[in-house]
C-alpha cells in the first residue's frame, strides 16, 4: 500500500546476459596485458632492487580487482554490500589502469631511446676513409677493427658515446666548471674552485702544442663522440631526467679531463692543506709532522719498488747531491691565521662533499693500487707474468672501459678511460703494461704577500695579478661572475676554494706542473701504449709530466721493468714541500729532475718488481729530488714474499694472489691484545680468538667484524686530538707508533688512564656494538662492509638511488692485497652497522706473455656499459665479486653478442 515500504528481496539470481561476460573477459584480459607490461618492465629490464615487491602488489590488486568485479556481477540483483564492492573495486582498477598507462608513458619517454640507440647492423656515418667493425662480445668488451688508427679512433669515441655518453657529458661538465648549469646552484663553488684551474684555457694551449699526428688523432676521436650525437641525439636516462642534451665535445675537453685524472692522483695538495688547517686549529707543527709519515720515515725492513743493489748498479749516483739525509723544514711555521669560525667550517665542510660527490675528493688517502710483473726466471712458462689493480674510486659506471683496437699500427686491449683516446693498462702482441699511483710530490701552495687584490709583493718588487673576469652558468639563477687571480707561481686556490685560517691579505696559489701551457703527457700514454719493446717504451715516457704514476711493463723479449715518470720538481734547500712556503723567487722550484734520475728500474736481479703504493727508492736515493707519501707496506710485503716462495708461478698463481685477503696487520696488533687485560669471561673469549687468527679477511669471516669495529673505535684517538671526527682522521700509522712507543699522554688527554686502557674499552665497546655473548657469532665481515659502486647522479636521489647504485659484499682492509679500505664515522658504524669503500680494485688483469690471447683475463665492476637499462650496466658485477674475470683476448668470434660496421656515408 502507498507509503508501506516494500519489502526488498534478497535472493541471488544467476546473471543469464552475454554482455557482461564478454566485458568481464575483455577487463581481465586487458588487465594482465598491463601487468604484464609493468612487470617485466621495471623488473626485469632496470633491475632496480626494491620495485619488485612494489610492482607484484600492483599485479595482485589488478587481479583481485577482476575476481571481485566477477563475484559481484555474478548476480543478478545486488545488495548494497556487494554494490559497494563493485563501485569500489571498479574505481580501484581505473585508477590502476591509470597507474599502469603512467607507468608504460614513463616506459616510452625513458627506456625507449636508449634501446633504440643502434648498435647492430650498418651505420653511415662521415668522417671515416673506409668500413669499421665494432663487436660487443658477450660480456660487453668493445672490439674495433679499422684499416687505419684514425678510423680506428673515430670509431673509439663513436663507441664510448654509445656505451658511456652520460658519462662524457658529466666529465666535460666538470672539467668545464658547468655543473652548476646542470645541477643547480648548490655546485655553483665547485664551478669556481674548478675554474680557477684555467683549465679549459690551459688545456687548448697543451692541445695546440702537440704534434700534427697526436692532434689528427684526438680531433678523429672528438669526432667520433660528436657524430653520435648528432646522430642519436641524447638517449640516456639521465638527459631526460636533468632535461639536457649532450653538448658538443671539443678537443680541449680531452686534456681537460686528463688535468683533473692527473689532479685526483696528485694529491699532495690535500696534504698541505690538511697540515695547514691543523696549524690555524693551534696543534703544534712537532704533532702535526707525527700525523702524516713522509719518505724519510719509512720502515728500514719494509719493501721498496726499486732494491737497493739493483740501485747501485743502474744509476748514475755520482752525479747526486752529495747529501742523502731527508730535508726537514723548520720546527716553527709563522702565519697569522684568521679564526675559524662556524661558518667557515659549514662552507669548507659542503665544498669538500660536492667535491667528493663528483669524483675528486680532496682529503683522501692516495687511491691504492698494486702491481707486479714477474720474470720469466720465476714463471711456469719461462716468459713473464704480468699483473695490474688499479685501486679507483668506487662508482657506477666505472671510470674504465674494457675495448680492444686493431689496426695496421698496432693491436692493443685493455683499460680505456672515457675521452682519453689511449689504452691506460692491458697488452698488445709484444709488451704488457699497467700503472698504479706513486705518491710523488709536484704540487706545492705558495704563500703571497698580497699588497691590494690587484698587486703583490715578490722579495720587494711589486707585481701585478693577472685577473680574469669569469662567468658561471647556475640552473634556474642569474649567471654569477667571479674574478680568477693568477701569480707567477700560478693560480690563487684560496680566492675561491675555502681553506680554513687563511689571511685575506696572505692567500695560497696553487704551483703544478698540470696547468702550465704546454703538456705533452697524453703523447707519452699514446706512445707508450703502441711501444713494441722496453727501448721504445721508455722513450715515450720522456713526455709525460704529470701525473707522476708508477708504471710496470713486461715484453715477449722476456724484460721486466719499473718506471715513474714525470717532472719531479726540486726545491731549495729551505723549501720541504710539506707546508705552504713564503712565495719568494728563492723557494721556487730550481729545476726537475733529469730523465735519468727519476725512479725506474729494468730487469731487477730478483726477477720481479711488486708496486703497492709502497716507498719507490731505497734510503740512499737523494731526498732532496722528490717528496714521497706512501702508504704502509703490508700489501707490498705479502705481494713479495708470495712471489719470493716460489719459481714455477703460473697464471692462476698471481690471480689468488690479487684475491688475497690476509692482513698481515693483524700479527703486528697483536702485542696491544696481549697486554690488554678483561674481568669478563666474553671479554676473554674473543680476545683469545685473535690472538689465535691467522689474518684471514674474506667476506665471511665473522672474526675480521670484531677486529674491524675495535679497530675502527681505536683510530679516533687521533681525531680526539684535532677535535674532529670525520673519516679523515684514522691514520693506522699513527696509533701504532704511539703504543710502540708507550706514549700514554694522547689518551690520558682523552680522559683514561694509559692508551691501553683504551684500547680495552674500545674492544668492549666493539662486542656491545654486535650483542656479542661468549657463545654468539657476530654477523659476517662481508655484510657489514660493501663495495659501494655508486652514480654520481641518482646516488643523490633516494627514490632514485637504485637505478644507478650497485653493492657487493666485500672483504679485506686497507692493509689486504685485495683491498677493502672503508670510510666511516663512528655515528654512521653505530646507527647504520654499515661502512662502505670508497675505492677498491676498480680494473684487474693478469696477462701472460707466453700466449696472451689463451690465458690471459681481466675484469672490471659493474660492467662495460654506461646505460642502466643495458645488460652490460651490471653483467660483471657478480664475476668481480666472487674473483672471476673474463677473457682478454681478441679473438672473439665465437662469444660475440653484437656486430656493428660503421661505413662511410656517401655525399
Amino acid at each position: 500500500k502507498e507509503g508501506k515500504p516494500m519489502k526488498q528481496n534478497y535472493a541471488y539470481e544467476p546473471l543469464n546476459q552475454k554482455a557482461p561476460v564478454k566485458r568481464l573477459v575483455v577487463q581481465v584480459v586487458a588487465t594482465m596485458i598491463f601487468a604484464i607490461i609493468v612487470y617485466s618492465t621495471f623488473v626485469m629490464v632496470p633491475k632496480c632492487y626494491g620495485f619488485e615487491t612494489v610492482l607484484l602488489l600492483v599485479v595482485v590488486l589488478l587481479i583481485a580487482c577482476m575476481l571481485l568485479i566477477l563475484l559481484c556481477e555474478s548476480r543478478r540483483k545486488l545488495p548494497d554490500l556487494f554494490n559497494c564492492i563493485k563501485m569500489g573495486t571498479y574505481v580501484l582498477w581505473v585508477v590502476m589502469m591509470l597507474v599502469s598507462i603512467g607507468i608504460i608513458s614513463l616506459y616510452f619517454v625513458f627506456l625507449v631511446p636508449t634501446f633504440s640507440i643502434q648498435n647492430h647492423g650498418n651505420v653511415f656515418v662521415s668522417g671515416i676513409s673506409s668500413n669499421v667493425s665494432v663487436v660487443k662480445d658477450r660480456d660487453g668488451v668493445i672490439h674495433i677493427r679499422a684499416d687505419s688508427e684514425l678510423d680506428a679512433m673515430f670509431a673509439l669515441g663513436y663507441a664510448t658515446a654509445q656505451n658511456r655518453l652520460w658519462q662524457l657529458e658529466f666529465q666535460r661538465l666538470t672539467a668545464n666548471g658547468l655543473l652548476s648549469s646542470v645541477l643547480g646552484p648548490k655546485l655553483e663553488e665547485t664551478d669556481a674552485f674548478l675554474k680557477t684551474l684555467r683549465l679549459q684555457e690551459r688545456s687548448q694551449s697543451a692541445f695546440d702544442s702537440q704534434p700534427k699526428r697526436m692532434k689528427h688523432i684526438i680531433t678523429a676521436y672528438v669526432k667520433g663522440i660528436n657524430r653520435f650525437i648528432e646522430m642519436e641525439g641524447s638517449p640516456f636516462v639521465e638527459f631526460k631526467l636533468l632535461g639536457i642534451k649532450a653538448g658538443q665535445f671539443k678537443e680541449a675537453d680531452v686534456f681537460a679531463w686528463g688535468k683533473l685524472l692527473s689532479y685526483s692522483t696528485s694529491n699532495n695538495i690535500g696534504f698541505e692543506i690538511k697540515r695547514f688547517e691543523l696549524l690555524a686549529e693551534g696543534l703544534s707543527k712537532e704533532l702535526v709532522d707525527s700525523f702524516f709519515p713522509r719518505t724519510g720515515d719509512y720502515p728500514i725492513n719494509s719493501p721498496t719498488i726499486v732494491q737497493l743493489s739493483d740501485y747501485l748498479e743502474q744509476f748514475n749516483t755520482s752525479s747526486f747531491p752529495n747529501s742523502r739525509k731527508a730535508k726537514r723544514s723548520s720546527s716553527s711555521f709563522n702565519y697569522p691565521f684568521e679564526k675559524v669560525n662556524s661558518d667557515n667550517k659549514e662552507k669548507r665542510e659542503r665544498f669538500l662533499k660536492n667535491l667528493d660527490m663528483i669524483g675528486l675528493p680532496l682529503f683522501e688517502e692516495n687511491t691504492y693500487s698494486n702491481g707486479w710483473v714477474i720474470g720469466g726466471s720465476k714463471t711456469e712458462s719461462n716468459y713473464p707474468i704480468h699483473c695490474n689493480d688499479p685501486h679507483e674510486p668506487m662508482q657506477s659506471p666505472s671510470e674504465w672501459m674494457l675495448v680492444h683496437i686493431d689496426c695496421p699500427d698496432y693491436s692493443v686491449i685493455g683499460a680505456n678511460i672515457p675521452l682519453l683516446p689511449v689504452v691506460l693498462s692491458g697488452h698488445s702482441k709484444h709488451i704488457s703494461f699497467g700503472v698504479t699511483v706513486s705518491g710523488a710530490d709536484n704540487q706545492d701552495l705558495y704563500i703571497i704577500n698580497q699588497s691590494d687584490f690587484e698587486h703583490y709583493y715578490v722579495d720587494g718588487e711589486l707585481l701585478e695579478y693577472d685577473i680574469k673576469e669569469v662567468s658561471i652558468e647556475v640552473k634556474d639563477d642569474q649567471n654569477k661572475i667571479i674574478l680568477v687571480r693568477s701569480t707567477i707561481f700560478g693560480p690563487v686556490l684560496s680566492d675561491h676554494f675555502p681553506i680554513s685560517g687563511v689571511s685575506e691579505n696572505l692567500p695560497l696559489a696553487l704551483k703544478w706542473p698540470s696547468i702550465e701551457k704546454t703538456d705533452s703527457t697524453l703523447l707519452g700514454f699514446y706512445e707508450m701504449m703502441k711501444s713494441r719493446n722496453y727501448d721504445e717504451w721508455r722513450k715515450a715516457q720522456k713526455h709525460i709530466i704529470a701525473p707522476i704514476l708508477s708504471w710496470t711493463f713486461a715484453d715477449i723479449e722476456g724484460n721486466i721493468a719499473f718506471s715513474a715518470p714525470g717532472k719531479y720538481p726540486i726545491r731549495s734547500d729551505s723549501h720541504d714541500g710539506l707546508y705552504p712556503v713564503v712565495a719568494t723567487r728563492d723557494n721556487i722550484w730550481k729545476n726537475y729532475i733529469d730523465f735519468e734520475n727519476v725512479p725506474h728500474i729494468l730487469n731487477p736481479q730478483q726477477d720481479f718488481v711488486v708496486t703497492c703504493n709502497n716507498r719507490m727508492m731505497p734510503q740512499e736515493y737523494p731526498e732532496q729530488y722528490y717528496i714521497h707519501s706512501f702508504t704502509q707496506a703490508y700489501r707490498a710485503a705479502q705481494a713479495t714474499k708470495l712471489i719470493s716462495e716460489s719459481d714455477d708461478i703460473h697464471l692462476e698463481d698471481v690471480i689468488q694472489m690479487q684475491l688475497n685477503q690476509k692482513n698481515l696487520l693483524v700479527e703486528e696488533m697483536k702485542f696491544i691484545f696481549e697486554k690488554m687485560e678483561f674481568s669478563h669471561k666474553r671479554e676473554n673469549k674473543w680476545k683469545s680468538t685473535i690472538l689465535d687468527w691467522n689474518g684471514e679477511m674474506d667476506a665471511t669471516s665473522r672474526i675480521s667484524t670484531i677486529f674491524e669495529t675495535w679497530l675502527m673505535y681505536l683510530k679516533y684517538v687521533q681525531a680526539g686530538i684535532v677535535k674532529d671526527y670525520s673519516p679523515k682522521w684514522t691514520k693506522v700509522g699513527y696509533l701504532l707508533d704511539i703504543f710502540r712507543k708507550n706514549d700514554n699522554s694522547v689518551c690520558v688527554e682523552q680522559g683514561y688512564d694509559s692508551c691501553i686502557q683504551f684500547a680495552e674499552e674500545c674492544f668492549t665497546k666493539a662486542l656491545d656494538l654486535w650483542h656479542m655473548s661468549a657463545t654468539n657469532k657476530p654477523p659476517e665481515w662481508g655484510s657489514v662492509h660493501q663495495a659501494a659502486l655508486r652514480h654520481h647522479i641518482f646516488n643523490e636521489v633516494d627514490m632514485l638511488s637504485c637505478l644507478g647504485n650497485r653493492f657487493a659484499h666485500w672483504g679485506g682492509s686497507d692493509a689486504t692485497l685485495n683491498p677493502g679500505r672503508y670510510r666511516y664515522t663512528l655515528e654512521q658504524l653505530e646507527n647504520d652497522k654499515q661502512v662502505y669503500m670508497p675505492s677498491g680494485p676498480s680494473y684487474r688483469h693478469c696477462v701472460d706473455l707466453s700466449n696472451e690471447n689463451e690465458l690471459s683475463k681481466f675484469i672490471l665492476p659493474p660492467g662495460n656499459s654506461g646505460n642502466v637499462f643495458s645488460y652490460f650496466y651490471d653483467n660483471l658485477l657478480k664475476k668481480w665479486t666472487k674473483g672471476e674475470y673474463i677473457p682478454m683476448s681478441w679473438d672473439f668470434k665465437e662469444r660475440t653478442h653484437s656486430y656493428m660496421y660503421l661505413r662511410p656515408k656517401k655525399l
